[in-house]
């Protein structure tokens, strides 16, 4: 787990700038998420080797998900804006973990019908606040 732990740090306090890599960031986990709940038989293998700048079947291979997203985003703005927006509530909640905000998103997810990132959201929250 501290190989993955490190990775991530890297990843995050190595970027130009680190907010952008942290949206970046998740962005990219929900797609390989989104990858494996979608067929039978896949998975991600543990967080160190998932991780592995070499293992272009890992966090690597996101890469090009994302580019596609951006590339898209580019003329149609809101394409899997629900994923982006997942990562901007995890950012913005720990920066300001108040009532209103975590209603804001709660509110938020609902309303675009999207329970899986909503639970997603519920459970980041509570393990800020009570870890």
């Amino acid at each position: 787990m501290e190989l993955a732990k490190a990775s991530i740090y890297d990843y995050l306090t190595l970027a130009r700038d680190p907010r952008r890599a942290f949206l970046s960031f998740c962005q990219r986990v929900l797609l390989a998420r989104h990858y494996v709940l979608s067929g039978e038989g896949r998975y991600i293998p543990l967080p160190s080797v998932w991780l592995d700048k070499k293992n272009e079947l890992g966090f690597a291979g996101t890469k090009n998900w994302f580019r596609e997203i951006r590339a898209i985003r580019a003329s149609l703005p809101n394409y899997k804006a629900e994923i982006k927006a997942l990562a901007e509530a995890v950012l913005e909640f720990s920066e300001e973990p108040t009532f209103q905000n975590y209603q804001y998103w709660r509110s938020y997810f609902i309303d675009k019908q999207t329970p899986g990132l909503l639970s997603l959201f519920q459970v980041t929250a509570i393990h800020y606040l009570f870890n």
